[in-house]
């Protein structure tokens, strides 16, 4: 299972990670958001990890 984000978005990414996810890829400059530049974020579940939930 694969789910993707962007950067800032830090609720989003805290939950992903505690759950088992894992970023497995990163777009630099994927958004920009009041001058800001974000990263696009990948993320694909450790199955493992949310077994032992």
């Amino acid at each position: 299972v694969y789910t993707e984000t962007w950067s800032g978005n830090e609720r989003v990414i805290g939950l992903i990670e505690k759950i088992g996810f894992k970023e497995i890829q990163r777009e630099v400059g994927f958004r920009i958001v009041d001058g800001i530049s974000y990263d696009g974020l990948l993320f694909k579940l450790n199955i493992e990890k949310f077994k032992a939930l």
